[in-house]
């Protein structure tokens, strides 16, 4: 999943299931029934290997405290906010962490799946040894973001 905020700070979101990824996207919705589709424009989920080397971890409590945020905080609909011409708490967060240039990713509870995480990954922040790469084992698709 990847997004961009009002200011266009690029971003790569990573989630830790594929379930929690359509959940995330809102190509899947839960219901009383179970799981269904919604009809979106089409959507590739791929398996993504990475090491990263500067991650803030905002899923542990500690560091929420830390922070003076809180999980009802940092899970709040982004999209309602943004339409009422405010930026989300986590966009905010983004944005100053961003600025901090140094650090790669974000590790973020997930809005959709309790207990669930993403991975919000800065591409041009990518240094050192740390990469992101799509695992496929056929050998079809060799994409990667690596240091610049």
């Amino acid at each position: 999943m990847g997004f961009h905020t009002p200011n266009q700070l690029e971003a790569l979101y990573l989630a830790d299931t594929p379930v929690n990824c359509l959940l995330e996207v809102e190509a899947l919705i839960q219901t009383e029934r179970g799981f269904s589709g919604v009809s979106k424009s089409p959507q590739v989920l791929l398996s993504i290997e990475y090491k990263l080397n500067s991650v803030i971890d905002i899923v542990d409590i500690g560091a929420q405290t830390n922070i003076n945020t809180n999980v009802q905080e940092l899970t709040v609909s982004w999209r309602f906010m943004n339409a009422q011409g405010q930026l989300a708490p986590t966009q905010n967060l983004g944005e100053v962490v961003y600025s901090m240039q140094q650090v790669e990713a974000l590790k973020v509870p997930s809005a959709k799946v309790a207990n669930a995480d993403n991975l919000v990954v800065f591409p041009a922040r990518i240094s050192g040894d740390s990469f992101l790469r799509v695992f496929d084992d056929s050998g079809t698709i060799k994409s990667q973001i690596t240091s610049q």
